[in-house]
């Protein structure tokens, strides 16, 4: 049976900085009576207690978070390097001689390029996305 969309948690969240520490509180507001026996569950040892998961999973999801921004900016800087003009090399004083280029063999209207294989992952894409 779902719950009232009202009965839902409200997650609550207040960031501060003060010099180089950050703060982030999250506040978890919900009906008392929604805890009484997962609270009791968890003091027999039936289930992990509130507070062991509810900290698992902050730390996860800030890890997680620095280490997607970590990624990000080490993809941007690799696709920058491949952008990067290459150096032209010292001039020589004797004239380039190049070979002339070979003719591409044309391909059969019928052969095509393979399909790509799928990563089975979404792409990531910045900004809304439609669904």
């Amino acid at each position: 049976m779902a719950r009232p969309k009202d009965r839902d948690p409200k997650i609550t969240i207040e960031q501060s900085t003060e010099g180089d520490v950050r703060t982030v509180m999250v506040m978890v507001t919900a009906p008392a009576k929604d805890f009484l026996l997962p609270d009791l569950l968890s003091g027999q040892g039936a289930i992990d207690s509130y507070e062991s998961m509810l900290t698992e999973a902050v730390k996860g999801t800030t890890k997680r978070y620095l280490e997607g921004a970590k990624a990000a900016v080490a993809a941007i800087a690799e696709q920058k390097q491949g952008q990067k003009p290459i150096a032209a090399a010292p001039e020589s004083k004797q004239p380039e001689i190049r070979k002339p280029a070979k003719p591409r063999p044309e391909k059969a209207a019928d052969e095509v390029a393979p399909a790509q294989p799928s990563t089975g992952l979404p792409e990531r894409v910045n900004g809304s996305v439609a669904v």
